[in-house]
Protein backbone atom coordinates (compact mmCIF):
# COMPACT_ATOMS: atom_id res chain seq x y z
CA UNK A 1 0.00 0.00 0.00
CA UNK A 2 3.11 2.34 1.10
CA UNK A 3 4.58 1.65 -1.89
CA UNK A 4 1.56 2.38 -4.29
CA UNK A 5 1.34 5.33 -2.73
CA UNK A 6 5.11 6.59 -2.93
CA UNK A 7 5.14 5.21 -6.49
CA UNK A 8 2.28 8.10 -7.19
CA UNK A 9 3.46 10.63 -5.94
CA UNK A 10 6.70 10.36 -7.72
CA UNK A 11 5.34 10.23 -10.67
CA UNK A 12 2.75 13.02 -9.78
CA UNK A 13 5.82 15.09 -8.81
CA UNK A 14 7.65 14.44 -11.75
CA UNK A 15 4.33 14.88 -14.47
CA UNK A 16 4.10 18.68 -12.22
CA UNK A 17 7.69 19.44 -12.32
CA UNK A 18 7.80 20.66 -15.74
CA UNK A 19 4.21 23.65 -14.53
CA UNK A 20 6.69 24.70 -11.64
CA UNK A 21 9.35 25.24 -14.02
CA UNK A 22 7.38 27.43 -16.91
CA UNK A 23 6.85 30.44 -15.19
CA UNK A 24 10.55 30.64 -14.73
CA UNK A 25 11.94 29.97 -18.10
CA UNK A 26 9.70 32.86 -19.37
CA UNK A 27 11.32 36.07 -20.94
CA UNK A 28 10.49 38.98 -19.66
CA UNK A 29 10.75 42.72 -21.71
CA UNK A 30 14.08 43.36 -20.92
CA UNK A 31 16.08 40.86 -22.26
CA UNK A 32 14.15 41.29 -25.27
CA UNK A 33 14.73 44.90 -25.60
CA UNK A 34 18.09 44.24 -24.76
CA UNK A 35 18.45 41.37 -28.03
CA UNK A 36 16.94 44.18 -30.16
CA UNK A 37 19.08 46.81 -29.34
CA UNK A 38 22.25 44.28 -30.39
CA UNK A 39 21.08 43.31 -32.97
CA UNK A 40 20.24 46.81 -34.64
CA UNK A 41 23.96 47.58 -33.56
CA UNK A 42 25.27 44.09 -35.21
CA UNK A 43 23.05 44.73 -38.36
CA UNK A 44 23.73 48.15 -39.23
CA UNK A 45 27.38 48.44 -38.48
CA UNK A 46 27.40 44.71 -40.80
CA UNK A 47 25.25 46.32 -44.03
CA UNK A 48 28.55 49.13 -44.48
CA UNK A 49 25.71 51.61 -44.97
CA UNK A 50 26.14 55.22 -45.03
CA UNK A 51 23.06 56.59 -41.87
CA UNK A 52 22.33 52.63 -41.95
CA UNK A 53 18.87 52.75 -40.32
CA UNK A 54 16.49 49.75 -39.51
CA UNK A 55 13.24 49.33 -41.33
CA UNK A 56 10.78 47.53 -38.97
CA UNK A 57 11.24 45.39 -36.30
CA UNK A 58 13.56 42.61 -36.04
CA UNK A 59 11.53 38.94 -37.31
CA UNK A 60 12.57 36.26 -34.81
CA UNK A 61 13.25 32.63 -36.10
CA UNK A 62 12.28 29.56 -34.29
CA UNK A 63 14.12 28.41 -31.31
CA UNK A 64 15.87 25.65 -33.25
CA UNK A 65 17.46 28.20 -36.06
CA UNK A 66 18.57 30.61 -33.19
CA UNK A 67 18.54 33.35 -35.94
CA UNK A 68 17.16 37.22 -36.17
CA UNK A 69 16.39 39.23 -39.35
CA UNK A 70 16.21 42.36 -39.62
CA UNK A 71 16.10 44.65 -42.90
CA UNK A 72 18.43 47.60 -42.89
CA UNK A 73 18.90 50.52 -45.52
CA UNK A 74 21.16 53.04 -46.27
CA UNK A 75 23.35 55.12 -49.09
CA UNK A 76 26.23 52.75 -50.19
CA UNK A 77 29.10 53.87 -49.91
CA UNK A 78 30.88 56.05 -52.60
CA UNK A 79 33.78 54.58 -54.18
CA UNK A 80 37.48 56.48 -53.32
Amino acid sequence: MNRKRSLTHRIAGVLAAPLAVAPALASTSEPWQKHDQAVLKTCTAASGLKAAQALGKPASFSDGASYTALLVQGRHPAPI
